[in-house]
């Protein structure tokens, strides 16, 4: 193509690139990228006395924590609502008052460094902001509206402003939620309540409006501003003005400052909840009042805010609002990590009280980029600024939190009274069954289910938390309509000794997730039945976790590897001929030989010791290994795995490999074994380029077990999902010495399957639909600009992003499959546009494309 064209296609292109902004605000100016967004705690301000050291202590503490994906940094300007930081005329500073509890250990160290500020005129927040932009990063003041942390002991405590002790007779009087004392919390109905905490507001924007880029309205600690919901409903306007005099304010700085301001509100997690507590926030994303809502949980990280609720709002009224989740980094006042293959004593000793690990923050993180988030706020993540918190903010900034890590996803618990469904959405957990009750929970999985599958998991895991119950219980769980337990709970129960907190579990219930297909990305129905006549049940809790898994574009081979584990194997089949065998799988610790520490014995007892006998019997791996519908068609598999024994007088024998598919068994015609006397003690088998015709179904038959060589496994790519494990085949004689009990070693699997090779696919083709055409002309159009796009997403270049690049490919190749222009050609000519030549069509074709698409938008 010539330079002319060239030079075409880049003009184009940046007209195009101006059609793709962002929606600018009321006040003409784009959202940017704020980053991860971290609310400090205002404790992290509280270092030393001396204002010069305390400054040195700040920058140094912010340097710590700074790790390139916060973006945005923000800092409570009070001790609760009244007690302020900075030196203020409208509200009050900490040590105002002498109280009783000053010299309490919770408050003596806060009470004289803030005295000693006081006496210095020093400003923690702007040493702070000074920091920060330093950094970089934008500097947001923040206001808790409301905070609830003085009202135990109002008369007392040194967090009590003098406004609060003039004025008592403007509180609530009488607390809206059941067993919470919020009853001194100031009542927003009054005009003077407002009145002060604008004056507060309005000082803090002048004092910081030289560095400050915006301020965020905290309304989350507590969200109660009324005596009840009928008091709230006809006094949320009150809150509305506020709101709307916050944003003039910010609109003023701008005009003086040069500077872009935006105006956060942090608001409780649901639309209902802001109703009950008299926040129109609905009102304010509309009307293009605030920039960025942040919905919260209290106390607790959560799975399952329904973010999209206020993201439709927005949709709905072409506002330009962002809703970005707040995160909080507690869980349930009980609790233990979740581990996918648990020992006896696992959940033995002290839990890991109220700290929500990575992996559950990643299950959180997919499920908010599912609902829509593109970023996230940190919320009172230290200190101390632990390691974990660097993990989780770079989880946070990357668009796939969970890709090749473990995660957990959870149906949240309840942390405080949220039953109610007032300031918070009411939980579904803790729960009880009583005899033979069903019930629904709905789990939340943001993750997609074939990229999950392509990720190879070693283990996916459901996990339930359980109160009053035993390892004799009798339950029935589904996923999505498929049963994967029923009986008795024995097998998967694990139990706890810790003191119990709130609804802290004293039993965990282990079930394998053995076909991810079962799953599916978004809501899931989990269905738990109690299957005893009498008695109850109570669900603490409820996770998936996903164990073990690859980044699928990491370059490593498809293969799965087990260390085997009694509580990973089942035995799926048995058959044979003489006194029945009793086959036992047990742990081995240590094997004694220097490869396949560990692992499995599988042991079998003859209960007769009179009669010959022979014996087969499958196990297998209880998590499938490979999905050809996902995977695509296997042409054939390699393995390698040790065997051994450790009595000569034993004997033992072994018929490698064995697939399961749709039920069927199906095991390799060649047994490898090793017999009475035999010198040989372990060995290490191997196999490699098996194809489908190498495994022949196994069928019950009288005598041992029988081969069908006209039956095999399917591995075309319409094959069902594949588990691998072993056949044991046993034959002998009781009366021979050590006859009566035969059994297996087993260690150190690892199964390679080999994936037909697609042939390499069309330039520009980005459906797989062997074309060229108008649909993947709105492919790429559709991902314009995007730099995390895949091939199916318009990115034919391989660099992840959708350029310029790409579609010149697209142009070069226009046609491919259709042999003429004629779709895009006839729309042209509806348009009354003069046709071009084939690459300047596709150029004017994306143009056209993507005007119309912003105009809908």
């Amino acid at each position: 193509m010539g330079s002319r064209m060239m030079n075409c296609i880049a003009v184009m292109g940046a007209c195009w690139l101006c059609l793709l902004l962002p929606a600018a605000s009321v006040s003409g100016q784009p959202l940017p990228d704020f980053g991860v967004i971290q609310n400090h705690d205002s404790d992290v301000l509280y270092g030393y006395a001396d204002g010069a050291t305390n400054t040195n202590y700040i920058n140094n503490l912010l340097t710590y924590m700074n790790n390139g994906a916060i973006g945005t940094q923000m800092f409570s300007v009070g001790l609760g609502s009244d007690i302020l930081h900075y030196p203020t005329q409208a509200g009050s500073n900490i040590g105002w008052r002498t109280t009783p509890l000053d010299n309490d250990p919770t408050w003596a160290s806060r009470v004289t460094i803030g005295k000693s500020w006081v006496a210095q005129n020093y400003d923690p927040i702007r040493a702070a902001g000074n920091a920060v932009k330093a950094m970089g990063d934008y500097f947001i003041p923040s206001y808790r509206m409301n905070d609830d942390h003085f009202v135990t002991d109002p008369l007392n405590l040194p967090i009590t402003g003098e406004f609060w002790i003039n004025n008592q007779d403007k509180t609530i009087g009488t607390s809206p939620v059941a067993g919470y004392d919020y009853s001194n919390l100031l009542d927003f109905s009054f005009q003077q309540v407002r009145d002060y905490r604008m004056s507060i507001i309005n000082e803090s924007i002048d004092r910081f409006a030289d560095i400050m880029d915006g301020y965020e309205l905290d309304f989350n600690r507590v969200q109660i501003f009324f005596t009840n919901a009928a008091e709230a409903a006809a006094n949320a306007h009150h809150i509305t003005s506020m709101v709307q005099q916050v944003r003039q304010k910010l609109d003023q700085v701008q005009t003086q400052t040069g500077r872009p301001q935006y105006l956060f509100v942090r608001v409780p997690p649901a639309m209902e909840n802001n109703t009950w507590s008299g926040l129109q926030v609905d009102q304010w994303i509309a009307q293009g009042i605030v920039d960025v809502v942040l919905p919260a949980s209290l106390q607790t990280l959560t799975h399952d805010m329904p973010i999209d609720d206020f993201m439709a709002i927005a949709q709905t009224a072409g506002s330009h609002t962002k809703v970005v989740p707040s995160l909080y980094p507690r869980t349930q006042h009980n609790g233990w990590k979740f581990v996918a293959r648990p020992t006896a004593t696992i959940y033995q000793g002290e839990p890991q009280y109220q700290v929500a690990d990575a992996d559950l923050h990643r299950g959180a993180l997919s499920n908010y980029r599912y609902m829509g988030a593109d970023t996230f706020q940190m919320y009172n993540y230290g200190p101390p600024w632990i390691g974990t918190w660097y993990e989780v903010a770079q989880d946070m900034a990357n668009p796939e939190p969970t890709l090749g890590k473990n995660r957990v996803f959870a149906i949240t618990p309840g942390y405080f009274n949220d039953s109610e469904d007032t300031y918070e959405y009411a939980k579904q957990l803790p729960d009880t069954l009583t005899g033979l009750q069903t019930k629904d929970y709905t789990l939340l999985i943001g993750d997609d289910i074939q990229r999950m599958i392509r990720e190879r998991p070693d283990d996916v895991m459901l996990r339930l938390g359980l109160n009053n119950a035993s390892s004799t219980r009798l339950m029935t769980v589904w996923v999505n309509g498929h049963r994967f337990h029923t009986g008795n709970i024995a097998g998967g129960y694990y139990t706890t000794n810790a003191t119990l907190r709130g609804n802290g579990p004293q039993a965990y219930l282990h079930i394998t997730v053995g076909d991810l297909l079962a799953l599916q990305q978004g809501e899931n129905t989990i269905r738990v039945r109690y299957d005893n006549l009498s008695g109850s049940v109570q669900i603490t809790d409820l996770q998936l976790g996903i164990f073990g898994a690859d980044d699928p574009d990491a370059g490593l081979p498809k293969r799965t590897m087990r260390q085997p584990q009694i509580n990973m194997l089942k035995q799926v089949y048995y058959d044979g001929n003489g006194p029945t065998m009793n086959y036992t799988i047990n742990n081995r610790t240590n094997n004694g030989y220097d490869i396949g520490q560990g692992g499995v014995y599988i042991t079998g007892q003859v209960s007769s010791y009179s009669q010959s006998y022979t014996h087969a019997a499958g196990f297998i791996f209880d998590q499938a290994a490979y999905y050809p519908t996902v995977e695509g068609e296997l042409e054939s598999i390699d393995y390698q795995f040790w065997m051994g024994k450790t009595s000569a007088s034993r004997p033992t024998s072994f018929v490698s490999l064995l697939l399961v598919q749709n039920d069927k068994h199906y095991a390799l015609s060649n047994p490898v074994s090793f017999e009475n006397g035999d010198p040989l003690t372990f060995m290490t088998l191997t196999g490699s380029s098996l194809s489908a015709l190498d495994f022949f179904e196994e069928k019950p038959n009288a005598d041992g077990y029988v081969l069908d060589p006209y039956s095999h496994p399917d591995f075309s790519a319409s094959g069902a999902p594949i588990y691998v494990g072993f056949m044991l085949s046993r034959s002998g004689n009781p009366n021979v010495a050590g006859n009566d009990q035969p059994y297996t070693d087993l260690d150190d699997f690892i199964v390679t399957f080999n994936s037909v090779v697609p042939p390499p696919p069309q330039p520009g083709d980005a459906n797989g639909d062997g074309l060229v055409n108008l649909s993947d002309l709105q492919v790429l159009g559709d991902h314009w600009m995007s730099t995390t796009a895949t091939w199916a997403q318009g990115d034919f270049t391989g660099e992840g992003a959708v350029t310029l690049a790409d579609l010149q490919i697209l142009a070069d190749n226009w046609g491919f499959g259709v042999g003429s222009d004629v779709a895009l050609a006839e729309a042209l000519l509806r348009a009354g546009i003069d046709i071009p030549e084939p690459a300047s069509m596709v150029m004017l074709g994306l143009g056209i494309f993507l005007t119309t698409r912003r105009l809908r938008h």
